[in-house]
């Protein structure tokens, strides 16, 4: 009956064992995703600016043309 009992503890400490390395191991997947998720929220700002988004949203729901349009009323008034 005793050694039943203490190879029940040796699995449990065995199982606990395995379950901290995973937990270890996950930890260090965080990290490194998280490394990844900044390092694409950074190049997304970057690709923002150089490949110039705004003026591409306001080509394609028409605010540019709508700035052009009254711009180009006001100088029609002032003459």
């Amino acid at each position: 009956m005793n050694n039943m009992f203490c190879i029940y503890i040796a699995l449990e400490q065995m199982g606990a064992a395995v379950i901290i390395k995973e937990i270890e191991k996950n930890q260090t997947y965080s990290k490194i995703f998280m490394v990844f998720g900044l390092l694409f929220a950074f190049l997304s700002l970057i690709f923002f600016i150089i490949l110039k988004i705004p003026s591409a949203v306001s080509l394609i729901t028409g605010i540019g043309a709508k700035r052009e349009i009254r711009r180009i009323m006001e100088d029609y008034n002032r003459e």
